[in-house]
């Protein structure tokens, strides 16, 4: 998967990617003031590129519970230096702005940003979203609870944050917590749509600490593959949070292994980008968790005798009718024949049925055409080799696959005497 960005393709899935953040505010929750300075900013930008970070997202107002607004020009005034900097000495690093006001937005994808993490969702300015597409930048919409829930305690550190209207907020808060995320982000979708923002440009977060309690965090995490329906990546931004401290009786500045923890659990759920402070102490971290994601080391039970066949999650394709011209006799191969194809496919993985994404299975659909086509042009003598071929293909197309098996059957075979079918089944493993 591939997100468009302004000038940058930004590549998903081969590993998570880090998000550094860069706050330019004087009051952030975890490094409030570090980075206000302009020379502590540079300072911090050569640090996180240099311990791996893929994107930086910078942030000019704070949005800690009890934080203070400011204007838009304001906010400008915070970015526009650490923008500058990244444009002439980092043009190759994709730059995220944590802003929800268009002007803002205005100003900062004009300065070369590619990205708006917008913590509303694109539902608390009409007007972003417009901005957004006709920069043909990324966007980052984010489920926000504060903006809808009245009944939270949580939700009143959070003074000066924008609310929805109560008709509208009703809408969400009278849904449990997971459906509330998946409408709320259904509304911001439809809203990116709507301007023009294309499905390539958006990326989804649950919004981990905004409105939510404690405990209500780590079930969204453990419940991110639920996110993947909307086929979209996830990003997650767990770093330093209260949640966090909340377990580990610690302040913001001292929370980085315990991020790691969480954003490690995360990436196996399914997250594809994380936002943090510390980029080295959670580089590490996603490097170990992409190891389990990615199932390294699970063919050491698959090529054994640990796993059975029973244990794959199956593919089961049966009745597909081909007319070919497979046979020994003359006749066969120049008249032809009806011939009827049982797959039975196992998958290496059993993630899509938790995960419900494409890319964890295998498309029938192409698994059909690639028989139709091996039917179309192939000249075989025996079933046999038609079957062997047909497994061998589909071991060697789809990376996915464990196992098949496939049976072709000859319903009008040329032999003396009434039966009913002749079928043969060959299996195949991967190595």
């Amino acid at each position: 998967m591939i997100i468009n960005a302004g000038r940058h393709k930004i590549e998903i899935g081969r590993r998570t990617l880090l998000m550094g953040i860069l706050n330019t505010t004087p009051d952030s929750f975890s490094d409030g003031g570090d980075f206000y300075a302009s020379v502590d900013a540079y300072e911090q930008i050569d640090r996180m590129i240099a311990e791996g970070a893929d994107i930086i997202d910078i942030g000019g107002e704070s949005s800690r519970p009890g934080s203070e607004p400011v204007d838009a020009q304001q906010e400008i005034l915070r970015i526009k230096p650490a923008l500058d900097y990244l444009r002439e000495n980092y043009p190759h690093i994709p730059v995220s702005v944590d802003t929800w006001k268009h002007e803002v937005a205005q100003a900062a994808l004009s300065a070369g940003a590619s990205i708006i993490n917008d913590i509303y969702g694109l539902l608390a300015d009409p007007q972003l979203a417009h901005v957004i597409s006709r920069f043909n930048a990324a966007v980052v919409l984010m489920h926000n609870a504060v903006s809808y829930r009245t009944d939270q305690a949580s939700v009143g550190a959070f003074a000066n944050a924008w609310r929805m209207q109560v008709d509208q907020a009703e809408k969400y808060s009278r849904s449990n917590l997971f459906e509330a995320i998946h409408r709320q982000l259904e509304d911001s979708i439809i809203v990116a749509r709507a301007a023009g923002i294309s499905d390539s440009s958006i990326i989804i977060d649950p919004g981990l600490g905004f409105g939510v309690e404690s405990g209500e965090n780590f079930g969204i995490i453990e419940g991110l593959a639920s996110l993947k329906t909307f086929g979209f990546p996830i990003l997650v931004a767990p770093s330093r949070k209260r949640f966090i401290g909340d377990v580990l009786e610690l302040p913001a500045c001292e929370r980085d292994i315990g991020t790691a923890a969480v954003l490690a659990i995360a990436i196996r759920h399914g997250a594809d980008i994380v936002r943090v402070h510390n980029v080295s102490i959670c580089r590490q971290a996603a490097l170990i968790a992409d190891k389990f994601k990615s199932g390294f080391g699970s063919d050491l039970f698959s090529k054994g005798s640990v796993k059975s066949e029973d244990e794959h999650d199956r593919i089961i394709m049966k009745g597909m009718a081909f007319y070919g011209y497979i046979g020994c006799l003359p006749e066969e191969q120049r008249l032809g024949q009806r011939f009827v194809i049982d797959c039975t496919i196992g998958l290496k993985t059993n993630q899509a049925s938790i995960t419900d994404n494409l890319t964890d299975s295998v498309s029938y659909a192409d698994i059909y055409s690639m028989i139709n086509d091996i039917m179309t042009g192939s000249r075989f003598n025996l079933i046999e080799r038609l079957a062997g071929y047909i497994a061998e293909k589909i071991l060697s197309e789809f990376s996915g696959v464990a196992c098949v098996e496939v049976c072709v059957s000859k319903p009008q075979a040329p032999v003396a005497g009434l039966f009913e079918n002749m079928q043969v089944c060959v299996k195949r493993t991967a190595l």
